[in-house]
């Protein structure tokens, strides 16, 4: 009885853990408009969270794609930080060599790094979007994508006219965001070895879509 128990939770738990992958799926293909091609590239999933678009990728069988995040013991769900596709580093010292991947994507990190003060200081440490898009830039091939999402200076004041006008705090916070994020896009525009688009528009942020030009 006791064998048949633990059976069936062990069968709850890889349903779970797939659907989770599965949802995960669906939401990189539409944040990023990923393509059937895409799919099949090198990728590299920077500040993947639990890796559930890595996991799905790898069980339907790329074996060149790869997440890393800082936090990776605290996505321990069936072993996944064991596997040798799941690095556990600094997102902004990535442990991978120049020139690696032909797609590196990043979802719910930029914006962390795009806050008022500069650089931000989030979870013990110094986050300067400036070394991570190098990083990004660094790892990613020739004519090779970087894709994230970001907040823009539009959507910083659409949050700002969303508070409460009695709310101080809130709105000057808001507009010190607006004021980084230009910041922040006059530091990506000014880069001479990528290719800058805004790929999509998804809620509050942008997708923005940078392809490097060439080796570094």
């Amino acid at each position: 009885m006791e064998k048949h128990e633990s059976h069936n939770e062990q069968n709850e738990f890889i349903f779970e853990a797939t659907e989770k992958s599965e949802k995960a799926f669906s939401h990189y293909v539409m944040s990023f408009g990923l393509t059937e091609s895409d799919l099949h590239k090198s990728i590299l999933d920077v500040g993947a969270g639990e890796a559930g678009f890595i996991k799905y990728l790898r069980d339907h069988g790329n074996e060149k794609a790869f997440a890393v995040d800082l936090f990776v013991d605290l996505f321990n769900r069936g072993g996944r930080k064991d596997q040798n596709w799941f690095l556990a580093a600094d997102i902004q010292r990535l442990p991978f060599k120049d020139d690696t991947f032909e797609l590196v994507l990043s979802l719910a990190v930029v914006p962390i790094f795009i806050q008022p003060e500069y650089p931000a200081t989030n979870y013990g440490r110094e986050m300067d979007y400036k070394n991570l898009i190098s990083e990004l830039v660094r790892v990613v091939k020739p004519k090779g994508r970087i894709m994230f999402d970001y907040f823009d200076r539009g959507s910083c004041l659409a949050h700002k006219s969303h508070e409460s006008k009695d709310d101080e705090q809130m709105q000057r916070y808001w507009e010190a965001r607006a004021k980084i994020a230009d910041e922040f896009n006059e530091f990506i525009n000014n880069l001479s070895d990528v290719d800058v688009s805004i790929q999509t528009y998804s809620g509050w942020s942008r997708v923005m879509c940078l392809t490097k030009v060439g080796g570094r």
